[in-house]
Order: C-alpha cells, then sequence, then structure tokens
C-alpha cells in the first residue's frame, strides 16, 4: 500500500528553497506575497483533520 513518506521534510522543493507555512486564515496579501517569493505555500489548517484523512484516502485508492 502507498504511504505518504513521514522521514521526508514535507517542505522540501526541488531548488532548495524552503516553501513557508502560512495559517489559512492568514490575509491574502501575506499569502500572495509568500508565493511570489517561492512559487509556492503551504496554508496551515486549511482542510480540517478529517478532511485530510478523506484526502488520503482518495489517493491511496488511486496510487495502490
Amino acid at each position: 500500500m502507498w504511504q505518504l513518506p513521514t522521514d521526508v521534510p514535507q517542505t522540501a522543493i526541488p531548488n532548495g528553497l524552503q516553501l513557508v507555512e502560512v495559517p489559512a486564515g492568514a490575509p491574502l496579501e501575506e499569502v500572495f506575497k509568500q508565493w511570489k517569493e517561492s512559487a509556492a505555500v503551504i496554508l496551515e489548517g486549511m482542510l480540517t483533520p478529517e478532511e485530510v484523512d478523506r484526502v488520503i484516502s482518495e489517493l491511496e485508492k488511486r496510487l495502490d
């Protein structure tokens, strides 16, 4: 069964930049500022734990 890796930092991207974690309720200006600087951003707290479980379950079905 496919599993999300737990031993690899989830904030690493190929060019070596570290992605910034921004709270989901942060002002859009902050989200887009970070996005523009790094080409990506992690929105922390965007999904509930139940939603995360559902997303992982759906991904596992397709990756197994």
